[in-house]
């Protein structure tokens, strides 16, 4: 086979795969952070039961868990409409990792945990985040 001949095929498979970068933008897995319209309030649970005291959540954009334990932002736990949440307003869509950490009364030890999210649409999310493990 010539040498041209297997040039065509080539560019035309280069293309054809080139053009489904084109869709990035769009898809769920972009970098999550702020400039959006999304907010995501998020209960912190231990055993099913929520924690209301001390309870702070921790953000991280992008990435599924942060290998350097450093978050980009953060919220305390507070009570608004009778719920008691951590709020993160005008988020993009996309990936976060989110850390929590509050004191379980009831097994009298503070708990952590954390969970990626996709947020997928820049809107009002409810997320009830499971956080199991106790610290000394």
């Amino acid at each position: 086979m010539k040498r041209s001949q297997l040039i065509l095929p080539a560019l035309v498979i280069a293309s054809l795969t080139s053009c489904d970068g084109c869709k990035r933008g769009t898809e769920v897995d972009v970098p999550g952070g702020k400039g959006g319209n999304g907010t995501l309030r998020i209960t912190l649970k231990h055993h099913d039961r929520k924690i209301d005291t001390l309870g702070t959540v921790y953000m991280a954009y992008g990435i599924d868990a942060p290998g350097d334990g450093k978050y980009a932002d953060s919220a305390k736990c507070v009570t608004e409409g009778g719920q008691h949440a951590a709020t993160f307003n005008n988020l993009r869509k996309g990936q976060y990792y989110l850390f929590g950490k509050g004191f379980d009364t009831e097994a009298g030890a503070m708990i952590v945990g954390g969970n990626g999210y996709k947020l997928s649409k820049e809107e009002m999310v409810d997320y009830v985040l499971s956080i199991s493990t106790h610290l000394k």
